[in-house]
């Protein structure tokens, strides 16, 4: 291998005589050499280059890659206090999950090689997700205190069987705090002390409620779509009955970035992108059908 190309030049030393490199014999110095300043000054950067670990070769492992993005989520309020710079974050700490983690089907033993997903993936959709980060413009509005007088207190979907998914928005009266998300998403929480069972949690002002029927597409794959049509759109106000709303038209699909048992990470058709944490299994009394 020739020399110059691999250090493209950096470390060539000009070509001197004897008498010029040691200099000092009229003066009875000690000799020292003539090297320009610049050469000396690249071999020293190249000497710290190789002792310095390249990143590249130590990958952010499935664990750690987790924890960076609950980190990077930690303070947004579910995104509706997330600046540009703090979503540029997010989403890059979620690239960097996806790609440690092999979209959660290795999520178990940390490994990236796990296969390409099949059909498996469809019953571990099934639970109550609760809402930790949206990119979703209109939800965030929502969240953020677009509603006169309530705010959001809780955001979470429910993945029943049937291919049967609801989003839910609950409301409190404005000055609510609201609920903080499950143990298993942040380890924040486990340290946290836990409520009373005693103490009854405070009833919703109200919900909104978007019914949708999902079908995972298989003809997709490996890509993990759910398509999914509007049924319906309701609106409950404390534990009285619920209002239909006019407005349930549509269709669409969302991808499944990531999944595994604590977390879930969708991208929709139009780029927003939501990450949920697992609340535990459905209870069909949750909400109104």
């Amino acid at each position: 291998m020739n020399p110059s190309f691999l250090y493209g030049g950096a470390l060539s030393i000009p070509h001197t005589s004897r008498s010029s490199v040691y200099s000092s014999h009229a003066t009875g110095r000690p000799s020292q050499p003539s090297w320009p300043r610049t050469y000396r000054r690249r071999a020293a950067l190249l000497r710290c280059a190789a002792a310095t670990p390249s990143s590249a070769s130590s990958p952010l492992s499935c664990g750690a890659a987790r924890d960076a993005l609950l980190s990077a989520i930690r303070g947004t309020e579910r995104g509706t206090r997330s600046p540009a710079d703090t979503t540029a974050a997010v989403l890059a700490a979620i690239d960097a999950m996806v790609t440690a983690c092999g979209g959660g089907e290795g999520a178990s033993d940390g490994g990236p090689d796990a296969p390409a997903p099949g059909m498996e993936w469809v019953d571990r959709l099934a639970g109550r997700w609760r809402l930790l980060f949206s990119t979703e413009s209109g939800l965030t509005a929502l969240m953020g205190g677009g509603v006169p007088l309530i705010s959001a207190a809780d955001v979470y979907q429910l993945v029943e069987g049937e291919g049967v998914l609801k989003n839910v928005v609950e409301f409190s009266r404005k000055g609510t705090p609201p609920t903080p998300p499950p143990a298993a998403a942040t380890a924040a929480a486990a340290a946290a002390p836990s409520q009373s069972r005693s103490t009854p949690p405070t009833p919703p002002a109200g919900a909104l409620i978007v019914t949708v029927e999902a079908s995972p597409a298989a003809d997709a794959l490996p890509v993990r779509r759910v398509d999914f049509v509007f049924r319906r759109t309701g609106v409950r106000w404390g534990a009285g009955a619920g209002v239909e709303l006019p407005f349930a038209l549509g269709r669409g699909h969302f991808d499944v970035l990531h999944l595994d048992e604590a977390l879930r990470v969708d991208k929709d058709a139009n780029g927003w992108v939501n990450v949920y944490a697992y609340d535990g299994p459905v209870e069909r009394c949750t909400v109104d059908d």
